[in-house]
């Protein structure tokens, strides 16, 4: 048999080795980032930036956040956890009515980081505290949708659609509304807030594809929900290590049409968490997804229109 040596120069090879070489430093970020202590460090980050903004809340969590982050020894006393689970819970309960869900969940992840803490293997209680909360909350929020007839109908994120600004770029790039029309759903909303106008109908402009739209949203929403709980909370290993997969799925799928930052940055650090350390990549992949969630903050429609 004869050997053929390509030399390093070789048009050819030189593809193959830098190709190899990107492989090898994503495999070495990717171990880095799977360090147990980086979704501690990440859910650090989202506390301090993604939490409430009273005064109240934010002091004492960017004073714990700032601490946690910079003394690393702090980050294994479940009292450093407790304190901020308790500041957590208690700005939640106080703004139960009006504060988004998610930062109960927050909350509840790091008083099961504390109570890791306290036993003798902190990773593997985090591990199984992680999957658990995933698959419950994924669990309640399908049973939820399922139980409700104008969300299986569409009606629910037609609405969404149609009147919540979150959802305006997807409602004309997608859905093929005016601006315009948006714009006059919302001013015929107004007239809802009146205490002294005549309860009516409020008829909200739409457009056929927009309908569709929101059917395939519901449906979508359903089935990526209901694999998620589904896999996170399945007993049997060959079903649960497609979990990854299915909640990198559902955070970037969904938070790019509604760009929720606090609620992806949690189901990342859980995500990250729970995972099985033998999965070589997937830190590499929540990671992003975590930075993924901000950048989809950004208003992409508007800037295209101004670069073009």
């Amino acid at each position: 048999m004869t050997t053929v040596q390509l030399p390093a120069g070789d048009t050819v090879w030189a593809p193959l080795q830098r190709l190899s070489g990107l492989r090898a430093w994503l495999g070495r970020t990717s171990t880095l980032l799977g360090d147990p202590s980086v979704p501690l460090v990440l859910t650090l980050v989202l506390v301090m930036l993604a939490t409430s903004q009273r005064w109240y809340v934010a002091v004492p969590t960017v004073v714990l956040g700032t601490v946690g982050v910079v003394a690393p020894g702090l980050r294994s006393s479940a009292r450093f956890w407790f304190a901020l689970a308790a500041v957590l819970g208690a700005a939640a309960w106080a703004d139960r009515w009006q504060i988004d869900n998610h930062q109960f969940l927050i909350a509840y992840w790091c008083l099961a980081v504390g109570v890791a803490a306290q036993g003798p293997d902190p990773e593997r209680v985090r591990r199984i505290s992680a999957r658990l909360l995933v698959g419950f909350v994924f669990l309640l929020a399908t049973t939820w949708k399922l139980l409700a007839p104008d969300f299986v109908d569409g009606s629910f994120m037609r609405y969404t659609l149609l009147t919540d600004s979150r959802f305006s770029e997807v409602a004309t790039l997608v859905g093929g509304i005016d601006s315009q029309d948006l714009a006059a759903n919302q001013d015929a909303l107004r007239v809802l807030d009146d205490p002294g106008a005549a309860p009516a109908a409020v008829p909200l402009r739409s457009t056929g594809r927009l309908d569709g739209v929101a059917m395939a949203l519901t449906w979508w929403t359903l089935a990526i929900e209901g694999a998620v709980a589904v896999l996170f909370l399945a007993p049997w290993r060959r079903i649960g290590r497609h979990r990854d997969v299915a909640l990198i799925a559902f955070v970037l799928t969904t938070y790019a049409v509604a760009p929720v930052v606090g609620f992806g940055w949690i189901l990342v650090c859980l995500g990250l968490a729970q995972r099985e350390p033998a999965r070589r990549f997937l830190p590499l992949a929540y990671v992003g997804t975590f930075l993924a969630v901000q950048l989809f903050t950004a208003p992409w429609t508007s800037l295209a229109g101004v670069a073009a």
